[in-house]
């Protein structure tokens, strides 16, 4: 009997643990979602760091074309050099064997040059996303702490519009946010920030910088 008793008064103490943990989650609910949307794509495109960095990008990749083209043009003098020595010389006579090689050397400079700029200026590319990737993320994550926001997804706030093409219609046809409130998009709250923090850490355009470089 007595037994009996412990096991009864074991089996109340759990009944009765479960029923106040089940009153305390009615009373203490979980507190409510509050999602944010950002427009990642239209952030990027106006956050002037972003401008700044892609400009000075844009600026490497003319001055390397600039040089290829100069080598090209090198190449192509050779060339005519040498289609007027074969006139006079033995396709074996030395002039012609030097131009020849001046010709390989020089398509040999320019395969390089081509090459190793590419894998340069994809990876300065690959830099410059990352770095501002990095900066708008965490933007994002202090604004939606300060804000309470429990999550921000991204989306695209562009509307279709008559004179837009086909194709970019159905792709924002087939967007995820169909209908949100003005209140849930953070973008340009963000974008404010960010452009206000860039500007305060000395920001100097990339043109501006290129027309120091030209004088000094």
């Amino acid at each position: 009997m007595k037994r009996l008793s412990l096991s009864l008064l074991t089996a109340l103490a759990v009944l009765a643990t479960g029923s106040l943990a089940q009153a305390q989650r009615r009373t203490n609910p979980a507190p409510p979602s509050s999602i944010g949307l950002i427009d990642m794509a239209y952030v990027f495109q106006k956050y002037e760091k972003f401008v700044d960095m892609r400009d000075a990008l844009q600026a490497k990749i003319a001055q390397s074309d600039e040089q290829a083209k100069k080598m090209v043009q090198e190449i192509q003098r050779l060339q005519q050099q040498l289609a007027e020595a074969k006139k006079e010389f033995n396709a074996s006579s030395p002039q012609v064997e030097q131009l020849e090689k001046q010709i390989l050397d020089a398509q040999g400079q320019f395969q390089s040059f081509k090459k190793s700029t590419q894998l340069k200026l994809a990876r300065e590319e690959s830099d410059m996303l990352r770095t501002i990737y990095s900066d708008v993320s965490s933007m994002v994550n202090k604004y939606a702490r300060y804000r309470e926001y429990t999550m921000v997804l991204r989306f695209n706030r562009k509307d279709i519009s008559a004179d837009m093409q086909p194709q970019e219609a159905i792709q924002l046809m087939n967007k995820n946010v169909i209908y949100h409130q003005t209140a849930n998009d953070i973008t340009d709250p963000v974008l404010a920030q960010l452009n206000k923090e860039y500007n305060k850490s000395g920001r100097v355009p990339a043109r501006q910088a290129s027309d120091r470089r030209t004088v000094e």
